[in-house]
């Protein structure tokens, strides 16, 4: 497989330049370019038919319309928010102009990596936090039947388990913990159920599991 092409949209230089430094060393990424300002993002993406963006929404005034734009003249490119903030409104917004996931700027290079890689593969990246957030402004707004399979989907007491933590915003670490098993464990079931019921991430599979009467939310 060809390296997944990514461009970098950060305006902190050091920053910027620490996040090229890490990722480079990555034999699965090529990055294309790093943008340090607002006025230069939608000209560095006209040239790039599939890859990821990874998004400061620091970097613009008007992050919404940015994306917007993004999704329409480059739908191949797959954008994930990053930012220092953790507030739910805004992520929970950008998500719905069309990123595709969200990172904390402290996380780790190969939860970056398994981000980018998961994006540019599935279309998006929904980790336990972007899955929690998005989930309760579903259940804000009442929205809360996902487009899913139907429920003659069987599911085993384990996965109901770990579905009914998932609903109480544990993480898979957390959830590991309680049923003893490995976050990855953990992690590997849960992308299981989500293929299983047809969703696009676990507030899918949560609001599955909720409408067809296995837990409660």
């Amino acid at each position: 497989m060809e390296p997944v092409k990514v461009i970098i949209a950060e305006n902190h230089l050091l920053l910027r330049k620490g996040l090229v430094a890490l990722l480079k060393d990555f034999s699965e990424l090529k990055i294309v370019c790093d943008v340090p300002a607002g006025d230069k993002l939608l000209e560095a993406v006209k040239g790039v038919e599939a890859g990821v963006l990874l998004f400061d929404l620091s970097l613009v005034d008007n992050y919404a319309v940015v994306l917007e734009t993004i999704r329409k003249k480059a739908p191949g490119l797959k954008t994930l928010v990053i930012s220092a903030s953790d507030d739910q409104d805004l992520i929970g917004h950008a998500i719905e102009k069309g990123a595709v996931g969200y990172l904390p700027k402290d996380s780790e290079p190969a939860e970056i990596l398994f981000a980018i890689l998961t994006a540019f593969k599935t279309g998006y990246n929904f980790n336990e936090q972007v899955s929690i957030i998005m989930r309760n402004r579903l259940v804000k707004r009442r929205r809360v039947t996902p487009t899913v399979k139907s429920a003659t989907i069987k599911f085993s007491d384990k996965e109901i388990r770990i579905i009914q933590l998932l609903s109480k915003e544990l993480s898979t670490a957390e959830i590991g913990k309680q049923i003893y098993l490995s976050h990855r464990t953990v992690e590997s079931i849960r992308q299981q159920m989500i293929r299983k019921v047809g969703a696009r991430s676990a507030t899918g599979l949560v609001l599955f599991a909720a409408k067809n009467g296995l837990i409660e939310i």
